[in-house]
Formats: C-alpha cells, sequence, structure tokens
C-alpha cells in the first residue's frame, strides 16, 4: 500500500466513531476535526522547527483526538453539537503545539 493511502486510512480511522445524530448534522464535527489533523499534520512537516519534534507532536495530535473522543463519547450530539465542534478542533492543536513548544524549552534548556 501506498504510504498516501496509508496515512489516510489512519486519518479516516482516527476521525470515525458512532454518531449520535443523523444526516449531516454530524459532518461538520467530523471535517472540523479533519481540519485540526491536517492542520496539526502540515505544521509539523513544512516548518523546519518543528522536524525534530515530529514523532512526539503527531503523538499528541492521536492523543487529543482520542481523549475528546473518549471524553465526548456519552454527550448528546445534538444538545451539545456547537461545544463538541469546537473542542474537537481546538484539543489536537493545542497538544501538538504545546508539546512542540515544551519540547523546544527542554532541548534549549540542556544547551
Amino acid at each position: 500500500m501506498r504510504q498516501s493511502r496509508w496515512i489516510y486510512l489512519v486519518v479516516l480511522s482516527l476521525v470515525s466513531r458512532a454518531a449520535h445524530a443523523h444526516g449531516e448534522d454530524v459532518l461538520t464535527s467530523i471535517y472540523a476535526e479533519i481540519i485540526s489533523i491536517a492542520i496539526c499534520i502540515a505544521f509539523l512537516f513544512l516548518r523546519k522547527e518543528a522536524k525534530p519534534f515530529r514523532a512526539i507532536g503527531l503523538s499528541a495530535c492521536i492523543a487529543g483526538v482520542i481523549a475528546v473522543n473518549w471524553a465526548f463519547a456519552d454527550v448528546p450530539y445534538l444538545k451539545n453539537q456547537s461545544m463538541i465542534t469546537v473542542v474537537e478542533f481546538i484539543v489536537p492543536l493545542m497538544a501538538t503545539f504545546s508539546v512542540i513548544q515544551i519540547s523546544k524549552i527542554i532541548v534549549n534548556h540542556k544547551k
């Protein structure tokens, strides 16, 4: 399997979850989560200063997605759609950027 297809399958498997909504209501949250993951990956692979921290940054993004999906697994979607969408978008980004900044501080402190 080509690498791009593998990455595509990983991203889709991360954003899939049981939706407690019907129709297009859930698509906004799924698209927001996909865009958030894409921003994290683009940041990690396009910014030179993030290059040494790609593995931990990607791990933080995945951990953020898993944590949000786990935290909102039992929350009624229709009543909390806006909150779920915003949190699903922000948490992976904040996890990735925070881990990168903390890693930079630790590396600079050791020098």
